[in-house]
């Protein structure tokens, strides 16, 4: 399957919204939200739905297709409980659920509203009728968590999304023993920065999907605009054994607001997904549109892989680059005067680039029209340039320069910096450069 013949992925059912305010068989103002999973052959949701005073609790919705004959819980299936858990006075948000067939149970991880801000709880169930309340599993603020179903190395592991300061939000992963004590807190998918569609604010929708190729994790990336913000859906996928590791990550989004009941509502421009139901093949995907109602997109998973795979920079791939190390002696082509460089891989869908700069040397002011690039510092100190802004990198970190994007990397350092390029995109050209500045009187 050729890259062109990915015109959408997700298929949207003809019958969304699937449920809105108005099926609900008491007075709310919005539902949205659910978290999903299989039980007893049905399809159930477990929907936030927000009250008229403008706080949030869960309500079950189970279906014998997933599409239609809902039956709705005819009163709130989990309500906050201030008096008993604080941290939910202002309510219960966005759960996620995921069935631990060790435990034989559920887990549904939620969004607890608190007066300090939103943190994270965990409660349990066998049949979503009674709840096992956990209460606090990370402080605030802290949200759009997303359970593994298995144990890495004896621990559970867990996706999560903290804020803090002006540092942007990313996604993390932590491990437990006992889904109480949390630790080994690792920062996993940062959100990019500039124009991108996923920068700056970033979070885990459904649970991690198992398939053959590894984790597949489905997120939501946001982009502020002067019109407000939107909300997309990515892709990523991590290692089956050791989810630390970032196998892939979709430079494009996969699933973007279009049609009316995901670009008016409560809130604006919004697909945002908190569950799916996967049989290994097909994957239904729930989401609330606009945060007023529920909604259903279907997808092949091995599309989606096939898809991630012709619009990722491979992690691995990047390593190997970084491994790649070049005698300067015997190395006779692709010198710079501000240092060289050598091509690892010539793709058509990518191509891979080891660059080493001299103390104190830089690289042109430049922007390209046809292809974005990833930089990955291997060895050194860096300070790039992107549209203005100036990021200090070390070794082991990375920026992403989209498309368009006038951008320079220096060395800062008193040794040789090398840093790894992955260019994608449609050509790779030398001839797709625009010079701003140059410090060797190359024409722009």
């Amino acid at each position: 399957m050729t890259a062109k013949s990915f015109s959408e992925l997700f298929t949207r059912c003809k019958s969304n919204p699937l449920i809105t305010a108005k099926d609900i068989p008491y007075r709310i103002n919005s539902v949205f939200n659910a978290g999903a999973t299989s039980i007893e052959n049905e399809t159930l949701l477990l929907m936030r739905t927000e009250d008229r005073r403008g706080i949030s609790h869960l309500t079950a919705a189970r279906s014998r297709d997933g599409i239609t004959g809902w039956r709705i819980d005819p009163e709130p299936t989990l309500l906050e409980c201030p008096e008993s858990y604080p941290e939910e006075s202002w309510g219960i948000e966005d759960p996620r659920i995921t069935y631990l067939e060790e435990m034989g149970l559920w887990t549904i991880v939620y969004t607890s509203y608190s007066s300090c801000g939103p943190l994270v709880s965990l409660a349990c169930t066998r049949d979503f009728k009674k709840f096992d309340r956990k209460g606090i599993i990370l402080p605030p603020e802290n949200k759009d968590v997303s359970l593994f179903p298995v144990r890495f190395n004896g621990q559970w592991a867990m996706l999560h999304r903290p804020v803090t300061g002006s540092s942007g939000a990313h996604i993390w992963i932590s491990f437990s023993p006992d889904m109480t004590h949390w630790g080994n807190h690792q920062l996993l998918i940062p959100a990019r920065d500039g124009a991108w569609w996923d920068a700056g604010k970033i979070g885990a929708s459904p649970p991690p999907v198992l398939t053959e190729k590894g984790w597949l994790i489905i997120y939501h990336g946001v982009k502020k605009t002067v019109s407000g913000c939107i909300y997309r859906l990515g892709l990523a996928l991590l290692d089956l054994k050791d989810p630390r590791k970032l196998l892939a990550r979709s430079d494009e989004w996969v699933f973007a607001p279009e049609e009316s009941y995901e670009m008016t509502g409560d809130v604006d421009k919004v697909v945002f997904s908190n569950g799916c139901v996967s049989d290994g093949k097909k994957l239904n995907l729930y989401y609330g549109g606009a945060d007023k109602c529920i909604c259903l997109a279907t997808a092949d998973i091995a599309e989606l892989l096939e898809w991630l795979g012709l619009h990722t920079h491979s992690a691995e791939t990047v390593n190997q680059a970084g491994r790649h190390e070049i005698d300067q002696q015997d190395f006779s082509g692709n010198r710079r005067p501000w240092g060289f460089y050598e091509v690892i891989s010539d793709n058509p869908d990518h191509k891979l680039k080891r660059i080493t700069v001299y103390p104190d040397q830089r690289l042109s002011l430049q922007r390209h029209f046809r292809r974005s690039e990833h930089w990955y510092v291997i060895k050194g100190q860096a300070k790039v340039v992107l549209d203005g802004r100036e990021i200090p990198l070390a070794s082991g970190q990375a920026v992403d320069i989209p498309v368009k994007s006038w951008h320079r990397i220096q060395n800062t350092g008193a040794a040789d910096m090398v840093f790894v390029e992955v260019q994608t995109g449609e050509y790779f050209g030398e001839d797709d450069i625009e010079r701003g500045e140059d410090d060797y009187g190359r024409a722009k």
